[in-house]
């Protein structure tokens, strides 16, 4: 069959954290009169989430306000909830909630000494212009402990060529449950026969059985959620070979507490919130690439109110097998604990009921070779209402 081409949605869950800690600012009384604030509540603090709504990013508060961040982040009016007076002087308090930087990167609202000392870099303001967007990004050999820190390749945005081995230590935060890994950019040598034999990408935890599966390729766009056990180190690791020349690689990293709204539920390894989009496997590249062995993950799709599932409608559809379900070389699609496999999805779509859950999910599970160079899959993902036979 003819694969269609067509662009990745990423999952929806563009997300960040509020770090467990303030910052406070010792500034003159001249410049902050404390009678102007209105009587705000100090001990008033919302948690802060972070989404994309199309081309939109949107702050979420916990108690149902939200603030649109285009073009900029106005965070004045958390500033002011916390100005205290202090005779000649006054201190500001703001929570390190993100930040649109003016690099167009998600950063985190600190002071400017914090910013310099977590090594990043200021990219505008925040908090009313008392604190600096920071962005932080990781080198090799270095530990990660801030949300919203960019992992990315020596010469980013240029390419890099191998051999080389790269990699960063993540320590989880307290109550931490996922690590929230989105790449804006991945492109190192893909698969020979599905197998990563070249370049490769690896996630491990120490003292976890959470394994990730190794991963090359093209996979910008792609994001999924490790899960986090305990407080073990997390590594992230990126391999050259000798024969790799065009390596690019930019790559976020968000933890998350399990109650967190953008937060995956338990046991998904990709979570798809938008009620529209796209689902491909990894490394399809835009109908290019091929179908990597060795792995099994979790989609899952949220299912909104009124409805009562998602539609699979194909795009691609091509795994090692015979279709519809001679699934014998461990290539398959499971839904419902039936199988697919080979070169069509059940004419063309399947429908996937909900059944307790706000969600509905799919696992994708790949064999031990890829002797044609399937290339994998990509489906398109629409809710159904309720009343539709599936």
């Amino acid at each position: 069959m003819t694969p269609v081409h067509a662009r990745v949605s990423r999952p929806r869950a563009l997300p960040s954290v509020i770090l467990p800690f303030t910052l406070s600012i010792v500034i003159s009384s001249l410049l902050i009169s404390v009678s102007s604030l209105g009587g705000f509540d100090q001990s008033e603090k919302h948690e802060f989430r972070v989404g994309f709504e199309g081309n939109t990013s949107v702050y979420r508060w916990a108690n149902g306000y939200r603030e649109l961040m285009v073009p900029t982040f106005n965070s004045s009016r958390e500033a002011r909830r916390s100005v205290v007076s202090g005779g000649l002087f006054s201190i500001v308090s703001f929570d390190n909630v993100p930040c649109n930087s003016d690099s167009k990167d998600v950063g985190t609202c600190y002071s400017n000494r914090e910013c310099t000392n977590l090594g990043g870099t200021s990219s505008g303001i925040c908090a009313g212009s008392f604190g600096t967007c920071c962005v932080v990004t990781a080198t090799s050999g270095s530990t990660v402990t801030t949300n919203n820190t960019y992992f990315q390749n020596p010469d980013y945005p240029s390419t890099t060529s191998g051999p080389l081995s790269s990699s960063i230590t993540v320590t989880p935060m307290t109550g931490a449950t996922q690590l929230y890994i989105e790449f804006i950019a991945f492109s190192i040598l893909g698969p020979s026969s599905g197998s990563c034999m070249n370049d490769t990408f690896t996630v491990r935890q120490s003292g976890s059985t959470s394994v990730f599966p190794i991963i090359c390729g093209n996979n910008t766009g792609q994001a999924f959620y490790f899960p986090i056990s305990g407080t073990g180190a997390i590594s992230l690791s990126i391999i050259l070979s000798s024969g790799s020349d065009q390596a690019l690689w930019k790559i976020r990293l968000v933890q998350f507490h399990s109650t967190d709204s953008c937060a995956a539920p338990t046991g998904c390894t990709q979570y798809y919130q938008d009620s529209t989009g796209m689902f491909e496997t990894f490394n399809y590249n835009g109908g290019m690439g091929e179908l990597i062995n060795n792995y099994c993950i979790t989609a899952c799709f949220a299912v909104g109110s009124g409805n009562c599932g998602v539609l699979l409608t194909e795009g691609t559809f091509m795994l090692p097998g015979t279709a519809p379900n001679d699934c014998s070389m461990g290539d398959y699609l499971l839904v419902d604990s039936q199988k697919y496999c080979g070169d069509t999805l059940n004419n063309g779509m399947l429908m996937v009921n909900k059944t307790m859950s706000p969600y509905v999910s799919v696992t994708i599970c790949t064999g031990t070779s890829n002797p044609d160079m399937d290339l994998g899959l990509s489906l398109n993902y629409s809710p159904f209402p309720c009343g539709i036979a599936g």
